[in-house]
């Protein structure tokens, strides 16, 4: 087998295979990856025995079915740094990157664990890869790391879906916040199914991900249980599949802390922007233990310290030993603000985190101090952001 490939795109697959395989130190044969000619192109696939990764770059004279067994961090330093058309060629047991000369390991090779067959497939969603990127993102804040929790269920996106019908719903949440979003509308019925994807396979595939490149994810089932399949596809007709198993665990019982609108004690409108601005400004003076600022809603006309606002007010404030800081920007009342109306403290963090996701006009529902607050932006995303108790002991 002998082909002509550009040296940008055996650098891309390199690294984006050596993502998953080469953490094997207990079994060698995982730090290998296997090169092979087929009819689409050159294939260069490895896995950990949890996620499997195929990077497929599309090339001519490639279906002789030719292929090697190389380290994987060995491929990605003879790639590195390659630009332009490069030879490649696979040949008694060699791999020929222009000049170099790589040996295959064809003791280890037979070991080469192999991927299971799968079935019953179900496309979940059709993504553009711009936005596959930013949705992994958002939902990457709201997610724990894995090593970080003991809580395996934290560490994936929750993605329920139905098996004959479009739509899916993503969430994530760390147990402090909560990011759900609808991908190609909600999915609705009695058979809705779930699948825990561990999000840290999720963001190597969004880092492999161009924003040109389109997205497509199904679940498939075999002997050894569920899986995810991501397919990435690029304009030149290259493909990157990643199949990762999912998490056995269940995901929190998210819809029971999702507040309900129509209990708020008022509802309003404010630009993210503006109320990033002000909470970065407020977070100098908040405490170091719970970085808590307060928010407080001042309606139009009221008799407050704001002298009689001729619009509605959004107060944000802080006190610490560092100093205080109070300032407002506008926002806009929907509907009336209730008398029991308190003010509510929440983590500068994760509000700045939530003011970032958009740059639209962001709906905040407030219930109370010790209540749970949703963000609605975007049109079909909502956030859940628990507050800060200050009477705590």
């Amino acid at each position: 087998m002998n082909t002509i490939i550009n040296g940008s795109a055996l650098n891309k697959a390199a690294r984006a295979v050596k993502g998953i395989a080469g953490r094997g130190s207990y079994m060698p044969v995982l730090d290998m990856v296997r090169i092979k000619g087929i009819r689409e192109g050159l294939e260069i696939s490895g896995t950990n025995l949890e996620t499997w990764i195929s990077y497929t770059i599309a090339c001519d004279d490639t279906a002789d079915g030719s292929q090697v067994f190389i380290d994987a961090a060995r491929l990605l330093g003879a790639v590195k740094g390659r630009k332009g058309s490069q030879s490649v060629g696979i040949n008694a047991g060699i791999l020929q990157i222009g000049a170099l000369s790589i040996e295959d390991s064809p003791d280890i090779a037979m070991d080469y664990p192999l991927q299971a067959e799968y079935s019953n497939p179900v496309h979940v969603a059709s993504i553009a890869g711009a936005e596959f990127k930013a949705m992994i993102k958002r939902h990457r804040a709201t997610s724990k790391k894995l090593g970080d929790t003991t809580r395996i269920n934290l560490c994936g996106v929750n993605v329920e879906y139905h098996p004959d019908l479009l739509g899916s719903t993503w969430t994530t949440t760390d147990g402090y916040s909560l990011t759900c979003e609808e991908v190609d509308g909600r999915p609705y019925g009695d058979e809705l199914k779930k699948a825990l994807i561990p999000m840290e396979y999720l963001v190597k595939a969004a880092a492999a991900t161009s924003p040109k490149d389109t997205v497509e994810i199904d679940v498939l089932q075999s002997t050894a249980g569920e899986v995810a399949r991501v397919q990435i596809w690029n304009i030149s007709g290259s493909c990157i599949e990643y199949t990762i198993r999912t998490t056995d665990e269940q995901f929190p019982d998210f819809r029971r802390v999702i507040p309900e609108t129509s209990k708020s004690l008022v509802r309003f409108d404010v630009d993210p922007a503006e109320l990033g601005r002000i909470v970065s400004e407020a977070v100098i003076t908040a405490p170091e233990d719970s970085g808590a600022i307060t928010l407080e809603v001042i309606p139009a006309g009221s008799d407050d310290d704001l002298a009689s606002p001729t619009h509605d007010r959004l107060k944000v404030s802080s006190t610490s030993r560092a100093g205080s800081y109070e300032s407002s920007i506008e926002c806009a009342i929907r509907g009336f603000a209730s008398d029991a109306l308190q003010p509510v403290s929440f983590n500068a963090k994760y509000l700045q985190a939530i003011a970032g996701f958009t740059s639209d006009l962001m709906l905040v529902s407030l219930q109370g101090p010790l209540q749970a607050a949703r963000f609605d932006y975007d049109r079909v995303q909502t956030a859940v952001l628990m507050p800060v108790n200050l009477t705590r002991s």
